[in-house]
Parts: structure tokens; C-alpha cells; sequence
């Protein structure tokens, strides 16, 4: 007995094909005490290494809209977030410091349009 060859079935949809390279993260700078953003942070990872409260003033003139800063905590202070000139708002549900763990990790995204910057992750 051989069946034979059946209709072939109905072709799905192409998916979305990517425009860019992606966003991979990388390594920009150690931190360990107070500091501003610079441009040579944006879409990169910033390690902040203190065993105390360390504070990063987001400035507008350091980013382009759309950009994004990743930070990551390995010591067992914690991060806080300041307006700085041009950031009309930080956007976090009140959530301005990174938790006081080793490994919490958060990022900052910044919209030009309106000088907002939103900050998501490990915060408290």
C-alpha cells in the first residue's frame, strides 16, 4: 500500500523581519560615588560598585530620544535617580532608587519629545 502524495497545505504568513542590528548592551563604565550621566553611557551598561548610597543625575543633553542606560548594582549600596537639566520628569510609579542588593539592575529610557525619562526595574 502506498498512499500517495496529498495536497500541500496553506503557506502561513512571512514574519516581521528586523530593521536594525538589535540592542546589546555594552559595558560603559564603573561607578562608586555621586555622578551625572555622559553621552558615552547611552545604550550601554553601567556597573555602580559602593557599599553606600550612590546618586546619578540624568541630564537631557546626554541622550538622544529612544536611548536607553542599563545599570546594574554589585556592591550593597543602592542607586538613586535625580533630575537633571532638561528632564521635565522621571516617570517610575515614585520609584526612584534601585533595590539595596547585589545584582538589582534597572534601566533608564529617555522620550525628547516631552524631556521624560522612564525608569523600570529592581526599585523601591
Amino acid at each position: 500500500y502506498h498512499p500517495g502524495a496529498g495536497p500541500t497545505g496553506l503557506q502561513g504568513t512571512a514574519g516581521v523581519s528586523g530593521a536594525g542590528t538589535g540592542l546589546v548592551p555594552k559595558y560603559a563604565t564603573d561607578q562608586s560615588a555621586n555622578f551625572n550621566t555622559d553621552s558615552g553611557m547611552m545604550d550601554h551598561w553601567v556597573k555602580v560598585n559602593s557599599s553606600s548610597l550612590v546618586t546619578c543625575t540624568l541630564r537631557a543633553a546626554d541622550f538622544s530620544d529612544g536611548q536607553l542606560v542599563q545599570f546594574i548594582v554589585v556592591g550593597a549600596g543602592m542607586l538613586t535617580f535625580a533630575m537633571g537639566t532638561g528632564i521635565s520628569a522621571i516617570v517610575t510609579s515614585s520609584l526612584t532608587s534601585t533595590t539595596n542588593r547585589t545584582g538589582a539592575v534597572c534601566s533608564v529610557l529617555y522620550e525628547a519629545a516631552t524631556g521624560t525619562i522612564y525608569l523600570f526595574g529592581d526599585l523601591v
